[in-house]
């Protein structure tokens, strides 16, 4: 898949949009702002804000930094892509206000639903230009940023997970994770 991004997106390289990761666990962020998603270290991991993804094998996780790198503006487009081998994990970071409690969130669905957005928008992306297959295990994750969701917005999530199902040409999950697992 990085050959194909690399070649389609010609900037990439130049801005390092894809960076490789083979440790067992990482932790990244979305910083607010013009900077694009990235690597934190275990010692600033902050269970609200950052994403984790485990790797017990030491396989080479790629991040592929989407929204202002590979994909700067103008389209819809979620945050990041991690993949190994066949493995595909989409990624939007949708958290609340840094200063709204988790009490006190009451736009868990609105920001449901536009991860959704996003996340469909990029997979018919990368299925469109051909950068996923039949053979690839997609899963699209909507990252609100704590776990769980109290009240959990249950038949939201279920009605999303199922149309965005039926939108996408080959199998694809959606689900509210805070991370993921290759």
């Amino acid at each position: 898949m990085r050959e194909a991004l690399e070649k389609h997106f010609d900037h990439c390289r130049q801005k390092g949009c894809i960076t490789v990761h083979p440790e067992a666990v990482s932790y990244f962020e979305d910083p607010p702002g013009e900077g694009f998603v990235r690597r934190v270290a275990e010692a600033a991991f902050d269970p609200e804000r950052h994403f984790t993804v485990h790797n017990a094998a030491g396989r080479p996780v790629h991040l592929v930094a989407i929204d202002k790198c590979l994909i700067m503006q103008g389209t819809k487009r979620c945050d990041c892509v991690f993949y190994e081998s066949h493995d595909v994990y989409f990624v939007e970071f949708k958290l609340r206000a840094e200063d709204r409690e988790a009490a006190d969130d009451r736009r868990i669905e609105a920001r449901l639903t536009e991860a959704w957005e996003q996340l469909l928008t990029t997979v018919l992306l990368f299925e469109e230009q051909g950068f996923l297959t039949r053979d690839h295990r997609v899963s699209a994750y909507a990252y609100v940023g704590y776990g769980p969701i109290i009240p959990a917005p249950t038949t939201t999530i279920l009605n999303l997970a199922e149309e965005f199902d039926n939108l996408i040409r080959y199998s694809a999950d959606f689900d509210v994770k805070d991370s993921a697992l290759f």
